[in-house]
């Protein structure tokens, strides 16, 4: 699949594509799920350990 497919599966330019895959920091999460979607991948978030809270998790991945 080229940039300009997904782009058009996912129902975005394909320079919004491409300032997602730099890692812009106005990627709305809506939509990146949907281009990973229409590659066939699934993203599945799980606590790391039982009980973390986001809070924890959140400041683990930022370690």
């Amino acid at each position: 699949m080229t940039q300009s497919e997904l782009a058009d599966a996912t129902g975005v330019s394909r320079q919004r594509l491409i300032s997602t895959e730099q890692g812009a920091p106005t990627a709305r999460i809506d939509l990146v799920l949907a281009a990973l979607n229409n590659v066939g991948l699934l993203v599945d978030l799980s606590p790391d350990e039982q009980g973390d809270t986001i809070e924890t998790i959140m400041a683990r991945a930022r370690a």
